[in-house]
């Protein structure tokens, strides 16, 4: 070999060919040794034009490559066959590390091939994802950010790293922020951003973390909410379709202290002292779960019930009904009945009973030793009295992080790092006061469970001290008394913190001269710059003053004593709002604070019993609110009725008379008596004469109503009534880590809730209570999703995407409360439907889920059966009945259900496309929703006209007689050959007569037409 290596190259036509062999082979010796020759042509080319550098680098010898490359004369971006380089040969074939070292020695990226194709474009056409996230790493022009179908982000996603993923990014950003620094969503891009959140998109999650990290750290507020609220091109929210961890990341950027969620818009209420916002707490059943589960981190049935309370703020002292309720709950949720839950079992009941947060009231306070009061003075309080505290994170955490937390419209809140949790009310009393105009009634309720909440406080030693209507507040029904900031123990000085405008006169203090005014200026002189709104809250106005401190242990400077607390401050302030609450006007005027006025201090200071009793019988009608308030609004401390009076008094004593009661009872029961036996014997005469059996009653009964509703249906009712709402879009495919079963498990549990609505609302209707809880069936802002049910398969009808069905409807909204009202009956009957196996077997095709045991088919779909058993028939009867005017007729509660479902179907489906269902009908003429497919089997299994009835063999008849079959033959008959009288203006529609009563003729409406039908 050696000899014929040292042969000289003498013919330049022939030239020699063995270093590009060698390349080609891969032969390492061979290639040094014939680079060690000073006549060898490193760039010799073939007949479609290779060189050695391309043979090597297709070979993927990282040797013979290395050799070449160091020879000088090597041309590293020479074009050889289709005008390839060495590089684009490399990428071809996923020879990564020669890839690198060609980069290293200048390889040109930026070079096409006679195709056009760029050395990256040639990777992804073979599949090379791996090399082209080499390539876009070296910093090559990216030319297009699709290939194909689909973004290069999506082929290249395993692969990708930090750079490289930041860089695809920066080339298709869904937001921009302008040179004032004004955020702003961007119109035209291809959806790079949410793609990389994706779940589904197979991203490294410590590289999507990263990423995220990179791009959000450096950003404002705004900056972060536009990216992690950003949309993808289904219209989801990145935060939606995100993994966990990155959506935990994304949300400890968001939100204030990585846990809570403060609402946009302005704070729900504006102190000196403190602010309140409103909050969605995200970490909560996290923290919950963990002080109620064992040592060996599960949950049982006990801190289950226990973790229930502290979210749900029940009693103390649990309602026994709830507690069953929330062990069923358990029950429901231990699907591997081992009597506990794990994290990830709590965490997903969570998100179906809360949607995976709580709301929550964040009150933010200026002052610590106030905190420390609401803190402290809670301790051994019952929640069903006293608003309490939700678990939270510890103080110092809102020390660190309250310095650069700023409010709608840039309010600082460093001035306020004392924080409290509790949950989110509905209204306060002042509120209720104002907006709800309540009655009597309601306000004796109200009133009632204020004193009691104050007894409680007495019976434990505590004066609240600042009672007043935004201190008191309707959670979950129920009023709880608030800000314990101004609490103090029975005999202690009390007047640190108030509202002047609910103090008692003794509350007051006259100044005797210019000595009391300067002791007082001295008293508070170093607040007087430091917080004039305090100052101009406390300092002296016509004289009088309010016996306040601010530091009892400097108070004996003070021209007066502390007033010590006793419960008669309170019952002073109860009766100004039992006032109010029945004259409409304060008992003096007051500031936005609900501090006395310049008008009105010398009044509060002064009240006589006389001046009290005068007021009373000006403002006051009820003759009992008027006794109890002048045993409230009593001038003596010590005269003053006590709390326990209060609860005793007979405005709240709703007493029954028993011997009235009785002689009631006894005539009811006399007349029950005589209106049975006056209908016995008339059922007992009418048996004499008519031999019908209860049998034939109720089939000619049930004849009638068919008949009827058939009509109905057909001639009035344009739109399907059978559907059903779940709590899932099941035409958008399930998250990754979804269990099947757990899916269709969600789906059956919420059957049982929606039939179990049914019963709430009509429990609601009877009761004359309000229904927006009996409609609640998901958590706080969740969706529903609307479904058309086939009413012959009663199957929920899953239509492919792109559909206008489901449709979304948002809980949160009047409307919301007002279609379900209407729909309710439709949506019972939606229920009952369902058929349990069935609909099973049909979500799992219309899910693309796995499928699942036939075992565990069945006894889901066995669970959809049971739930149906526990509903009752829910018509327009039982809702008349239920109604206050019993001269409603059944037609027009049906007439206004109708409106309002037409109503809705106009709104959502203007195309009046109807999930693809059309109308035929059965045999007894009522009217059904179902597929084009089931309608043309419907209609050639039944006769198409009566002369099929007159074929048909004639039932024998014995009588002699005709029969009502062969009567409704002929009356048919007669129709078909008889003209239309011109008197009646008769619109067919479809076949069937659109005739008013009276022989009006019938507007004609457009109805969706399938198969000649309409």
């Amino acid at each position: 070999m050696k000899l014929f290596l040292d042969r000289p190259e003498v013919d330049d036509k022939i030239r020699h060919p063995a270093l590009l062999a060698a390349c080609q082979s891969g032969k390492t010796k061979v290639v040094a040794a014939l680079l060690e020759r000073d006549d060898m042509d490193v760039n010799f080319k073939d007949k479609y034009g290779d060189t050695p550098l391309i043979a090597a680098a297709e070979d993927g010898n990282i040797e013979n490559v290395a050799l070449l490359l160091a020879n000088p004369a090597t041309q590293v971006n020479a074009q050889g066959a289709r005008q390839q380089t060495a590089l684009a040969k490399a990428a071809q074939y996923d020879n990564l590390d020669v890839i690198r070292m060609l980069l290293e020695h200048g390889a040109d990226t930026s070079i096409l091939d006679k195709n056009g194709n760029s050395c990256l474009e040639l990777a992804l056409q073979d599949e090379q994802y791996q090399v082209a996230v080499v390539l876009v790493a070296s910093g090559m022009t990216v030319r297009n950010i699709h290939f194909k179908d689909k973004l290069i982000l999506e082929w290249v996603a395993p692969f990708l790293t930090h750079d490289v993923a930041l860089r695809l990014l920066q080339l298709d950003f869904p937001v921009e922020k302008s040179e004032s620094g004004v955020v702003s969503a961007r119109d035209n891009h291809s959806f790079s951003w949410t793609t990389f959140l994706d779940s589904h998109v197979p991203v490294d999650p410590a590289v999507r973390v990263s990423v995220v990290s990179t791009m959000l750290r450096a950003g404002d507020d705004e900056w972060i909410r536009e990216l992690a609220t950003a949309k993808d091109q289904h219209g989801r929210e990145a935060l939606q379709t995100t993994d966990a961890a990155t959506r935990d990341f994304l949300n400890g950027l968001r939100f204030f202290c990585g846990r809570y969620e403060i609402f946009d818009g302005p704070a729900i209420h504006v102190s000196s002292t403190a602010v309140v916002v409103h909050a969605y707490d995200h970490g909560v059943f996290q923290q919950v779960f963990d002080m109620h589960a064992n040592a060996d981190g599960e949950l049982d049935k006990a801190g289950f019930i226990a973790c229930g309370r502290v979210l749900g703020q029940q009693p103390s002292a649990a309602d026994i009904k709830k507690q069953v309720g929330s062990a069923h709950e358990f029950d429901l949720w231990d699907k591997d009945q081992s009597g506990h839950l794990s994290a990830t079992e709590y965490l997903r009941y969570c998100d179906q009973t809360f949607g995976g947060k709580l709301k929550v009231a964040m009150k933010f306070m200026r002052n610590a030793d106030e905190h420390a009061r609401e803190v402290e003075t809670r301790n051994g309080l019952d929640i069903q009295f006293v608003l309490g505290l939700l678990p939270a994170l510890p103080q110092p955490m809102f020390d660190a992080n309250v310095g650069t937390l700023h409010l709608h419209g840039g309010v600082a809140m460093k001035q306020y790092p004392n924080v409290l949790v509790m949950p989110a009310a509905d209204r306060s009393l002042e509120d209720i006061f104002l907006k709800e105009r309540p009655n009597d009634n309601q306000i004796r309720s109200m009133l009632h469970e204020v004193a009691a909440a104050l007894q409680h406080l007495h019976d434990h030693g505590v004066v609240h001290g600042d009672l007043k209507k935004l201190n008191i507040l309707r959670v979950n029904h129920h009023m709880r008394v608030i800000d314990m900031d101004a609490a103090t123990p029975i005999g202690n000085p009390i007047g640190a913190k108030f509202s002047s405008g609910s103090l008692p006169p003794e509350m007051f203090y006259r100044l005797q001269g210019d000595r009391d005014a300067a002791a007082i200026a001295a008293h508070w002189n170093d607040q007087v710059d430091a917080n004039p709104e305090l100052w101009a809250k406390v300092q002296p106005r016509h004289h009088y003053c309010v016996k306040t401190f601010h530091d009892v242990s400097a108070s004996t400077t003070l021209p007066f004593k502390p007033v010590l607390a006793s419960p008669a401050i309170d019952v002073w302030a109860f009766g100004v709002v039992m006032y109010q609450m029945y004259s409409g006007v304060e008992l003096v005027p007051t500031d936005i604070n609900q501090d006395v006025d310049e008008s009105g201090i010398v009044r509060a200071a002064t009240w006589t019993d006389a001046d009290v009793a005068k007021r009373l019988n000006n403002k006051v009608s009820n003759a009992l609110a008027r006794d109890l308030i002048a045993k409230l609004l009593v001038v003596d401390p010590d005269d003053r009725i006590s709390v326990a009076g209060i609860l005793a008094h007979p405005y709240f004593e709703v007493k029954y008379d028993d011997a009235s009661g009785q002689l009631l009872l006894d005539k009811l029961d006399a007349l029950h008596v005589q209106v049975a036996s006056g209908f016995q014997t008339v059922a007992t005469r009418l048996d004499e004469v008519v031999f019908v059996t209860r049998e034939t009653l109720k089939a000619v009964g049930d004849a009638k109503t068919d008949l009827m509703r058939g009509i109905f249906e057909a001639t009035e009712v344009a739109f399907p009534t059978s559907f059903v709402v779940l709590p899932m879009d099941l035409t958008t495919p399930p998250l990754v880590d979804d269990d099947a079963e757990d899916v269709l498990r969600d789906v059956t549990s919420f059957v049982q809730k929606g039939i179990d609505m049914g019963h709430n609302f009509m429990h609601a209707v009877k009761q004359n209570k309000a229904i927006g809880r009996a409609l609640r069936l998901v958590g706080p802002g969740e969706p529903l999703f609307l479904y058309l049910l086939d009413e012959v398969l009663g199957l929920p009808v899953v239509p492919p995407p792109g559909s206008v069905y489901p449709i979304r409807i948002e809980t949160k909204s009047d409307e919301y409360t007002q279609f379900m009202s209407a729909a309710m009956p439709y949506l019972q009957t939606g229920f009952r439907l369902l058929q349990g196996v069935s609909t099973i077997a049909g979500l799992l095709s219309c899910l693309g889920l796995p499928s699942l045991d036939p075992r565990v088919i069945d006894d889901l779909g066995d669970q959809i059966d049971n739930a149906k058993k526990t509903s009752s028939v829910f018509d327009f009867d039982v809702l008349q009945r239920a109604v206050e005017d019993e001269g409603v007729p059944v037609q027009h509660i049906r007439g206004a259900a109708l409106r309002e479902l037409e109503r809705f179907f106009k709104k959502y489906d203007h195309d009046k496309d109807y999930a693809g269902l059309c109308r035929t009908y059965a045999s007894n003429g009522q009217a059904l929703w179902t597929t084009p497919l089931t309608v043309a089997t419907m209609e050639q299994s039944r006769p198409t006209s009566t002369a099929g009835l007159q074929q048909a063999k004639p039932i024998a008849n014995t009588t002699g007689g005709k029969t009502a079959q062969q009567i409704y033959i002929d009356l048919l008959a007669q129709n078909e050959m008889m003209p239309e009288p011109p008197s009646l203006a008769t619109v067919v529609v479809g076949g069937v007569p659109s005739m008013l009563p009276g022989g009006k003729a019938r507007p004609d409406v457009d109805r969706p037409t399938c198969c000649g039908m309409m």
